[in-house]
């Protein structure tokens, strides 16, 4: 969750997260539309025109595997800038399964934190 003094984050170490994943660093993916909630709008590989791509060359945030290191960590407003530079936006879905080895990192999106953070009221 990104809560106001956190826009320079790029790892979910020390903050309030709902899940903790294999790895801390955050990931960028984006979707199509924020109209329609369709598994096919994300792209967590995508060409320089936002088209899917099956590429890990092309991972939004790079990719972290055993063969390859190219991941980049992003904060919200990276991911937001990249996101619009390849004509899409922020997902407003879950796009667990998608790629690039994603679900083993905190992912940045435009949906509401699922839960209020700690020590506020």
């Amino acid at each position: 969750c990104l809560w106001p003094g956190d826009e320079a984050v790029t790892s979910s170490v020390g903050q309030d997260v709902s899940k903790q994943l294999a790895r801390k660093d955050i990931a960028a993916q984006c979707c199509v539309s924020k109209q329609t909630a369709l598994r096919t709008d994300c792209r967590r590989r995508a060409t320089a025109q936002g088209k899917p791509s099956s590429s890990s060359d092309d991972c939004i945030a790079g990719v972290r595997s055993d063969s390859m290191d190219t991941f980049v960590p992003m904060t919200y407003g990276e991911t937001v800038a990249k996101c619009a530079a390849l004509d899409l936006v922020l997902c407003e879905q879950s796009c667990w399964g998608q790629g690039c080895k994603y679900n083993e990192h905190p992912v940045w999106s435009g949906l509401q934190c699922p839960f209020a953070r700690a020590g506020r009221a």
